[in-house]
């Protein structure tokens, strides 16, 4: 089992709904492709931090993509097992 706090629960919403990719963009805004940033302030409408990433990451539910050679801003993927799932609910665990 797979426990998520609030803030990754909404981050693997956010990725499934947008094809199953985190990417990071310039100043360390990890985010799915394609999403729109403000002009104003260079972020994108939804991000996330590296933290958050390596959380998740650490309990198996990213993984790298192997896009580019450096880890750091190497492209995340969710796992197979974790798209079967619908939305998860605030501090649910799911089975892997």
């Amino acid at each position: 089992m797979v426990k998520l706090s609030p803030e990754q629960q909404r981050v693997v919403e956010c990725v499934k709904a947008h094809g199953g990719e985190l990417i990071r963009l310039p100043g360390g805004f990890w985010t799915a492709p394609h999403t729109p940033v403000c002009r104003a302030s260079g972020a994108p409408e939804w991000f996330t931090t590296v933290q958050t990433v390596r959380a998740l990451e650490k309990k198996g539910v990213l993984v790298r993509a192997n896009v580019f050679k450096e880890e750091w801003r190497d492209t995340r993927r969710l796992v197979p097992w974790v798209g079967s799932y619908g939305l998860v609910g605030e501090g649910k665990e799911i089975d892997r």
